[in-house]
C-alpha cells in the first residue's frame, strides 16, 4: 500500500512539473526536503527539477545531513548522483568544495561511496574548468539583432521550405525564431499548407531542432501567441495555432519557463540622439553570491544609426555608471532572443498581453498585426528579451 502511494506521489508530481514547468516553489521543495531522512528516493529527481536552476535549498539539506552522521546516507548519495555538480560549484564553490572535505571525514563511510563521491567531485571541477578555459578562448559576439541581418532573413524566408534552408545552413540557434518565421510564411500566403505539409515540416524541423542543438522557447512565449491567435480570423489561423500546440507538447522544441527565462526590460535611459539603453535586471544561475554594488543584469544599447541591438559587456563599463546595475562575464548574447511587448484590446474589450518577434522593424512589425481582427488596438510596452539557461538546471541532464 506504502509503495503504490508513493508512486501516485511521485506521479502527481511529474504531472505538476510537466504542467507548470520547473517553477521554482521553493515552499513546496522544502516541505519534502524537510523530512530527508525518510524521504522517499525516487523523489528527489523530481524535486531537482521542480528546483528550476536554485541550488540552494539542495545544498543546505545535504550538509545538513552530512553533519548528523557519521556515513553518507542513501538519499544524500542519491542527490549528489543526480545534481548538476558543475553549476552547484559554479554558483557556490566554497560551499560544495567544503561539502565534499566533509563527506571524506564521515567515519564509516563505506569505501563504494567515498569513491563515488569524489568521481563525483572530480569530475565537476574538470567541467568547471573545461568551460572557464573555453569562454578565455572564445570571443561572444554582442549583436542580439541587426536590421539588414532582419530584412534579409525575411526575405529569405518565403515559403516553409526555405525556412527548413535557413535553419539547415545554421542561420538560426533558436527556435523561437522559426516560430516568428512561420507566423510570417503563413501570414502571407494564400494559400492554406496541407496537414500532410505541416507534418513534414515539423518532423524535419525536429531533425533540424537536434542536429543544430536549437535553443527551445519558453511555454510562456507560445502561451501568448496562442491565446492571440484564438481570437484570428486569418484563414490560416487554425493551421498556426496546431502548430503551435504541437511545440508546446513536444519537449524537443518547448521548455518550462524556468529554462527559458523571459526577461521584461526594467527601465530605458535615453542618451545622445543616436542610441537609447535598455536596461535589464537579471541575476544569471551560476553567478553565486555577488558582492558589488546595484542589481545582477545587463544593459541593450539600441543604436539608432546602425539600427541594432546590442549586448553591453564591461569592455564598455562606462555604459553601466549610474543605471543600478553591474555586468557579469557569463552573461552572453549568445542565449538571447529580442522580444517585442504588446498589449491588444479586442472590440469586445479584451486584453490580451502578447509578444512579437524577434526585434522586428516596425514595417514588420505592423505587418504581424494581420492576424488580428480588424480594429484591434496596440499599445507597444517596450523590448525584453528570453534568456536560455537549460544547462543551468540544479538536475542533472540525463
Amino acid at each position: 500500500y506504502q509503495r503504490r502511494v508513493r508512486g501516485e506521489e511521485k506521479e502527481l508530481m511529474e504531472m505538476i512539473i510537466n504542467e507548470f514547468g520547473n517553477s521554482g516553489d521553493s515552499e513546496l521543495i522544502l516541505n519534502y526536503l524537510s523530512d530527508f531522512k525518510n524521504l522517499d528516493t525516487d523523489m528527489i529527481l523530481p524535486l531537482l527539477k521542480l528546483g528550476g536552476s536554485d541550488s540552494e535549498l539542495f545544498l543546505y539539506t545535504i550538509c545538513e545531513d552530512v553533519t548528523k552522521h557519521s556515513h553518507l546516507t542513501k538519499n544524500a548519495l542519491n542527490l549528489l548522483e543526480n545534481i548538476n555538480l558543475k553549476i552547484c560549484f559554479q554558483a557556490n564553490w566554497r560551499q560544495w568544495s567544503k561539502l565534499f572535505d566533509d563527506i571524506a571525514e564521515l567515519s564509516e563511510i563505506k569505501v563504494s561511496d567515498l569513491r563515488i563521491t569524489q568521481k563525483l567531485s572530480n569530475e565537476a571541477l574538470r567541467l568547471v574548468c573545461s568551460s572557464i578555459e573555453c569562454a578565455g578562448t572564445t570571443t561572444s559576439a554582442t549583436v542580439l539583432y541587426d536590421h539588414q541581418a532582419e530584412k534579409s532573413m525575411f526575405e529569405t524566408c518565403v515559403t516553409l521550405t526555405d525556412i527548413l534552408s535557413f535553419v539547415r545552413k545554421g542561420k538560426t540557434n533558436s527556435i523561437y525564431v522559426v516560430i516568428d518565421l512561420t507566423m510570417d510564411v503563413l501570414k502571407a500566403s494564400s494559400s492554406t499548407p496541407s496537414q500532410e505539409e505541416l507534418n513534414h515540416y515539423t518532423r524535419y524541423l525536429e531533425i533540424l531542432r537536434v542536429e543544430k542543438e536549437m535553443h527551445r522557447v519558453p511555454w510562456q512565449i507560445i502561451d501568448s501567441l496562442l491565446a492571440v491567435l484564438k481570437h484570428s480570423n486569418h484563414g490560416n489561423a487554425p493551421k498556426m495555432i496546431s502548430f503551435l500546440s504541437r511545440l508546446r507538447q513536444n519537449v524537443l522544441f518547448s521548455s518550462p519557463n524556468r529554462e527559458n527565462i523571459v526577461i521584461p526590460r526594467d527601465s530605458i535611459k535615453e542618451g545622445d540622439p543616436t542610441e537609447d539603453k535598455w536596461i535589464c535586471r537579471y541575476k544569471h544561475p551560476t553567478t553565486g553570491n555577488c558582492l558589488l554594488s546595484g542589481d545582477c543584469g545587463f544593459i541593450i544599447k539600441w543604436s539608432k544609426t546602425h539600427s541594432t541591438y546590442e549586448l553591453v559587456t564591461n569592455s564598455d563599463s562606462e555604459c553601466y555608471l549610474d543605471t543600478g546595475v553591474h555586468y557579469h562575464d557569463i552573461i552572453s548574447a549568445s542565449d538571447m532572443c529580442v522580444y517585442w511587448a504588446i498589449t491588444l484590446t479586442l472590440l469586445d474589450g479584451t486584453q490580451l498581453d502578447t509578444v512579437v518577434g524577434i526585434g522586428r522593424s516596425w514595417s514588420r512589425l505592423f505587418g504581424w498585426f494581420g492576424w488580428l481582427p480588424e480594429g484591434t488596438k496596440k499599445v507597444y510596452r517596450g523590448i525584453g528579451v528570453t534568456y536560455n539557461v537549460s544547462d543551468c538546471m540544479v538536475a542533472k541532464s540525463k
